[in-house]
């Protein structure tokens, strides 16, 4: 059984987390799950380890990951520009597209407002 990955682009309006992009770039890619998460390969050092969810995560990312329930795992957030790079350096083609335009490639999001936003993420088995 595989696992896939599911999450959301947040931006931080100064007042709350609202999510405005669901996650575009969710191709199974365990090298990429081990780096953001730990999530399906052995911990080596590009591991990370799950933070959980933010305690102020978005009502539409709040909502999305009740739905996936207990199904749901391995629970995590970071800065946008930090998924980026991961999504890049973990990338199959790393000589294509995404790399001059990583955020508008994997996430759907314009630089202008990269400082602002994060991605909240899981993944299910």
């Amino acid at each position: 059984m595989g696992c896939d990955i599911h999450g959301w682009v947040e931006v931080n309006t100064g007042i709350k987390w609202v999510a405005v992009n669901k996650l575009k770039s969710r191709e199974r890619n365990y090298s990429r799950f081990a780096a953001l998460a730990g999530v399906r390969e052995k911990q080596s050092e590009s591991s990370a380890e799950p933070m959980g969810m933010p305690a102020d995560v978005s009502d539409t990312a709040q909502y999305d990951i009740e739905q996936w329930g207990v199904d749901g795992h391995s629970h995590s957030y970071m800065p946008l520009v930090d998924a980026a790079e991961i999504f890049l350096t973990t990338e199959y083609n790393p000589n294509g597209f995404a790399r001059k335009y990583p955020l508008s490639e994997f996430f759907d999001f314009e630089q202008d407002n990269a400082d602002k936003a994060r991605l909240v993420f899981w993944f299910d088995s």
